[in-house]
């Protein structure tokens, strides 16, 4: 049968035999009901909390946490629904920036949409760097001083709006994640992405992520603030798939059932070689492209081969991890050198070299032989070359899984 795969603008057509493929069942979930009704009913019927318009009832000032530019969060559809509630009260936005650099205005206007320039004089930014505007909270059983943007303390009530999605080490995003990493120190962020490291921290896990539960042992710390909660998923096209609202617990834990209906795609076994079709943007560049590895080593046999496919026309994309893995000699080497050594950001060449110290990565991409030789990834410059020479490889009973658009689409076992 002949299979299509996308590369460089280009489809590659590939003849493989029917008995070598894993069948994969990709989601099909569009949105059922307009967007203004979805967010308009999760915020008047909200799980364990008041409705909204109870919420704020009693209460003058008002803290909105919300999302920087880097996650897709329809902020600026929700803000017009809570507006109608809010534009009497004394509101404060914090843009949860993490680690991340501030919006600029420009993303600030698309996050905020028609409301920027009523809320402009409003809006402050989380700086993690700075001790002098975090408080601490206290220290959670794996060790992590929690520090948060002092501003919680000056409002009892705080809306916290976010997305849900697959996270390639947190599980996924949305929920506990607007405080840590959002609003925390830099140093109760480095100490939370350090369980980075461990193996349970991947995609669609959260019982047993030590990076989720550490942050949701972190937030515990505000039981005498009371949070409601607005989690959005999306669909493939970016539109409002689902809203759920009210406990930050669970109104995050509904976001994340619905998230793996939108998200999660099924194959019935384990493949020797997994074929990771990075998307556009994500094929932009090898950093972005790191989520389609991070999906697709889910349904990949130990020993096995991935290949990524992806065009990385703007090269590495920032290389801090670049760096740390061609420092080294092997992925075992680069794992050690974390391990003894943890700084913020080492967790994408940690995840890689576990992958690596399993199995084997071999890439399609414009990125040089030289280039890819430094950090243990093998260079194809054709889809179908590198195909049979996996096949080659793995013997011809191997089988073969294809996921296209690995970036978004995370492929679980049934």
């Amino acid at each position: 049968m002949i299979y299509n795969i996308y590369y460089a603008g280009k489809i590659n057509q590939i003849e493989l035999s029917d008995k070598k493929i894993i069948p994969i069942i990709y989601p099909d979930k569009k949105i059922t009901d307009d967007e203004n009704s979805i967010i308009s009913n999760s915020i008047s019927n909200p799980l364990n909390s008041k409705s909204l318009k109870d919420f704020i009832r009693d209460e003058n000032k008002l803290l909105i946490i919300i999302n920087d530019g880097a996650r897709p969060t329809p902020t600026a559809k929700i803000l017009k629904h809570l507006n109608l509630h809010i534009k009497s009260k004394e509101v404060k936005f914090i843009i949860a920036t993490g680690v991340h650099r501030n919006p600029s205005e420009e993303e600030l206007k698309k996050i905020f949409g028609e409301f920027y320039f009523e809320y402009k004089s409003n809006i402050v930014f989380h700086n993690a760097k700075d001790k002098s505007e975090n408080v601490y909270l206290g220290k959670t059983s794996r060790g992590t001083e929690v520090y948060l943007n002092k501003i919680i303390s000056d409002y009892k009530k705080k809306i916290a709006i976010s997305s849900v999605e697959p996270h390639y080490f947190a599980g996924y995003t949305g929920g506990r994640k607007s405080f840590v990493p959002g609003i925390a120190s830099f140093e109760t962020i480095e100490h939370n992405h350090k369980f980075a490291l461990y193996e349970n921290s991947k995609g669609l896990i959260l019982k047993g992520n030590p990076v989720s539960e550490d942050m949701d042992e972190a937030i515990s710390f505000l039981k005498d603030k009371e949070i409601f909660s607005i989690q959005a998923v999306l669909d493939i096209d970016r539109k409002i798939y689902s809203v759920s609202s009210g406990n930050i617990f669970d109104s995050f834990a509904k976001a994340v059932s619905n998230a793996e209906d939108v998200f999660c795609a099924r194959a019935k076994e384990k493949a020797d070689i997994v074929i990771a079709v990075a998307s556009p943007p994500t094929d932009s560049d090898l950093c972005q492209a790191h989520k389609a590895i991070e999906h697709s080593k889910l349904i990949l046999k130990d020993e096995g081969i991935l290949i990524l496919i992806a065009q990385c026309k703007e090269g590495l994309g920032p290389q801090g991890y670049y760096d740390l893995l061609s420092s080294c000699n092997t992925p075992e080497e680069v794992f050690e050198k974390i391990s003894k050594g943890y700084k913020l950001g080492y967790h994408k060449a940690a995840k890689l070299a576990e992958i690596m110290m399993k199995s084997e990565i071999w890439a399609v991409t414009d990125l040089t032989k030289e280039t890819m030789d430094k950090i243990f990834i093998k260079k194809y410059s054709e889809v179908e070359t590198a195909i049979y020479d996996a096949i080659k490889r793995k013997g011809s009973d191997a089988k073969l899984a294809i996921l296209n658009d690995a970036g978004n689409i995370v492929p679980i076992i049934e």
